[in-house]
């Protein structure tokens, strides 16, 4: 029997076309005349997927389960998800965006088909998935985009559609101990919701529940952004940027 999706409350007005506009190409431009290359796709990303895989234990779930779905949300040009459907430890992945110009852009460059890049907005739409459908969720650097009245929404939905032994991993630049939100804007006018890593916990264990293990995993795991023989740790890299959280389901 196909499972059907939870009833939801009425969603908020859609984000605005002038919001919309932020990320599309002239965002992209601008973030590429700062060096960051939302569409490039290398080590870097090959590693960052195996590194996701390697702190939850999807891989078994997966292995028996070749429908398994693997999730991207805030894809931008689909380089996470490209890395994680290249590990062929998932049946089936899909990246949604609320940037039209970011998922084209990946599906030219990278060959997505229209099923597994969506344009979405994920603080006002509900995800086209059903109920307990998903395996293995993802959420990187994009939370901090979304304003407070949107976040609740968005960790309703991943906690609707993770199945029981679903796992997700939620990444966020997180004002940390002795830090300012200026460390964290880094001159990005989008990055409207930044918050302390307390703030952040208290959220998100409203509506999922954080596995510490996974962050634990994260911490000692030692997948590099580099291929070069005793190049740092992700985690060596990125302790003072990120906020990694490890999440299942909260029944």
């Amino acid at each position: 029997m196909a499972k059907k999706k939870t009833e939801r409350k009425p969603l908020r007005a859609k984000t605005s076309a002038a919001e919309i506009a932020n990320f599309g190409e002239k965002y992209f431009k601008d973030r590429l005349a700062q060096g960051i290359n939302y569409a490039y796709y290398g080590d870097w990303q090959r590693n960052y997927a195996k590194l996701l895989v390697s702190i939850t234990d999807v891989v078994e779930q997966a292995a028996n389960d070749r429908t398994a779905l693997f999730v991207d949300l805030g894809t931008a040009c689909g380089v996470n998800l490209l890395g994680m459907k290249e590990t062929k430890v998932f049946g089936n992945v899909k990246g949604f965006d609320i940037s039209e110009y970011m998922i084209d852009l990946g599906k030219r460059r990278h060959g997505f088909s229209d099923d597994e890049m969506q344009v979405l907005n994920i603080a006002t739409e509900e995800l086209p998935l059903e109920d307990n459908s998903v395996t293995m969720i993802h959420c990187s650097h994009t939370l901090e985009h979304v304003d407070t009245d949107g976040i609740p929404f968005i960790l309703e939905e991943m906690n609707r559609v993770l199945s029981e032994d679903g796992v997700g991993v939620i990444v966020i630049p997180a004002v940390k101990v002795g830090m300012s939100k200026d460390d964290i804007e880094l001159g990005d006018q989008t990055h409207i919701n930044v918050q302390t890593e307390y703030w952040w916990k208290k959220n998100i264990s409203k509506f999922l529940s954080i596995d510490s293990a996974i962050r634990e995993n994260f911490k000692e795991n030692k997948f590099s952004p580099s291929m070069e023989k005793d190049a740092p740790s992700f985690y060596q890299n990125y302790k003072d940027s990120w906020t990694l959280f490890g999440v299942h389901k909260k029944n």
